[in-house]
């Protein structure tokens, strides 16, 4: 069952137990006034719709004037005969005047007498303290999945029309195509898949990056969020390989197959390593091979010197990420973000309250939302943070070893239009052992300059040299990293592949 169909059968449900006042909030009206119009003719109402501009469709008196003023407009539709839906387009507009409030209140117990129900219909509301108890405020959801379908059906017979062929699409990039634009409007889903579709004879990669940048949309006027687009996949990660093996696997759990067998959906991910070993390359991957969007939310933003502020822009931003759901939500160097915390007392009391309601959303929110932590360090994050369940896994990422070097080095030769069988890669990465991914990536990129200024093509002594002049984290923060990889021993997950059986390859391939 959709979205839809369950909405219409609880707004029924309501109708039907004489609810006076309706107050519906959405951006889609004319879906949502067409859906109305169908649910109130199967149960043998009448409907009637008002606008500012227009006055009533189906008017009591078709010469009478145009009715714009508000109190007129809750006289008229005192006066329609019972049994009735009346739909007021925008009138929330009105109620900062006491004396439509007013009117509203005394409407009510009409409208029950005669079996009408009224519904006011607009983006937002706030509803005056008077109307708390009389009125029910209601939202109406966007298209899920199965309410999509039919508008990619559309698109799809609209390119076959227009252009003189069809596209073929699977079941799985069918069901690909649709997650990534849910959280749209139908309209706004419409002009997306028109515009990721419309010119292609085939699909690829960029097709569902394409539809997931429209949500950036969703993002207007938040600067608590930030939308990243989906430039970096999975190929762009050198090593790794178990923390990739894993990632494709929570991949599939988002499909509706895994939703049909009762799988949970995945929490996310903490990510825990050395600087500049790829964490936040991998939330970028991770977003394109889920085709979700990027969000990436920065917990010190919240914050706000006037009481409860900080509060309210945590439940505004867990408001939108679950708008924009499904999403993956990447909360970069969290142990930063969350170092005055403290749930024993004596911490930053208004931090520690942001935390506390995060955790709980984590915990408990059922939207397909896969949350990526990043952290450099473990000495100031919280315990909490660490617990099972918070998490799907905790992954260590340590620094890459000979074979993943030499991936990491080719990935950056191929970037810089640097062919790799012209250099002697294995001896650049013997000499860069204790080198992270992006020391590996600045002395590619050294020497790319230093051949640039001497009007050359890169040689191997640039490489070497730019090699000699870089100092590797690994050697200034020695005992920082130390403690790091000996605290994630038997805590984390690794994200490279048993490292003894690494060392024994690495040992043969230099002995050779």
């Amino acid at each position: 069952m959709s979205i839809t169909t369950s909405t219409l059968e609880e707004l029924q449900s309501r109708l039907q137990a004489h609810y006076c006042v309706l107050f519906l909030t959405t951006y889609e009206e004319e879906r949502w006034e067409a859906e109305l119009a169908n649910l109130t003719l199967d149960m043998g109402f009448g409907f009637v719709a008002w606008s500012s501009t227009e006055g009533f469709k189906a008017p009591l008196d078709a010469d009478a004037p145009l009715i714009t003023e508000p109190l007129a407009v809750l006289s008229e539709v005192e006066k329609y005969p019972a049994d009735h839906v009346i739909l007021l387009k925008d009138f929330h507009h009105y109620l900062e005047h006491p004396v439509v409030v007013r009117k509203l209140r005394d409407l009510c117990s009409t409208l029950r007498l005669t079996n009408k129900t009224l519904l006011m219909m607009s983006p937002e509301v706030e509803i005056p303290i008077e109307l708390g108890r009389d009125v029910l405020q209601f939202e109406l959801p966007l298209p899920d999945i199965d309410d999509l379908q039919e508008v990619l059906t559309g698109v799809l017979k609209d390119i076959q029309k227009s252009m003189g062929r069809s596209l073929r699409v699977t079941d799985e990039e069918r069901e690909r195509i649709l997650k990534a634009v849910v959280g749209l409007t139908s309209r706004e889903a419409e002009k997306a898949l028109a515009r990721a579709l419309g010119q292609r004879n085939q699909l690829d990669d960029d097709v569902f990056a394409v539809l997931v940048s429209e949500k950036k949309i969703l993002l207007r006027g938040s600067e608590l969020l930030e939308f990243f687009d989906l430039d970096a996949g999975v190929k762009d990660i050198g090593g790794l390989d178990g923390l990739k093996d894993w990632l494709s696997s929570r991949a599939s759990a988002y499909s509706l197959k895994a939703r049909k067998q009762g799988l949970p959906l995945p929490k996310g991910v903490l990510l825990l390593g050395v600087q500049g070993c790829g964490k936040s390359l991998t939330a970028r991957a991770t977003a394109r091979l889920l085709s979700f969007p990027l969000v990436r939310l920065d917990f010190a933003s919240l914050l706000s010197g006037e009481r409860g502020s900080s509060e309210k822009n945590l439940r505004d931003v867990l408001r939108t990420i679950e708008t924009i759901a499904p999403t993956v939500l990447w909360l970069d160097e969290v142990e930063k973000a969350f170092s005055g915390v403290s749930t024993e007392g004596g911490g930053d009391g208004t931090l520690t309250r942001l935390f506390g309601t995060f955790l709980t959303w984590l915990q408990d929110h059922g939207k397909p939302i896969f949350v990526i932590a990043t952290a450099n360090s473990v000495a100031s994050l919280p315990p909490e943070m660490l617990r099972r369940g918070r998490f799907d896994e905790l992954f260590f990422i340590n620094l890459p070893n000979y074979h993943e070097r030499k991936d990491i080095l080719g990935i950056h030769f191929h970037k810089r239009k640097l062919s790799p069988e012209k250099y002697d890669i294995n001896q650049l990465s013997l000499k860069t052992e204790g080198y992270s991914g992006a020391e590996l990536e600045q002395v590619v990129v050294s020497a790319t300059f230093e051949a640039y200024t001497a009007g050359r093509s890169v040689t191997q002594a640039d490489l070497l040299l730019a090699q000699e002049q870089t100092v590797p984290l690994s050697i200034t923060m020695e005992e920082k990293i130390f403690e790091l990889r000996e605290w994630a021993r038997t805590r984390c997950r690794p994200a490279t592949p048993d490292s003894r059986v690494m060392q024994m390859l690495e040992e043969e391939s230099r002995l050779s």
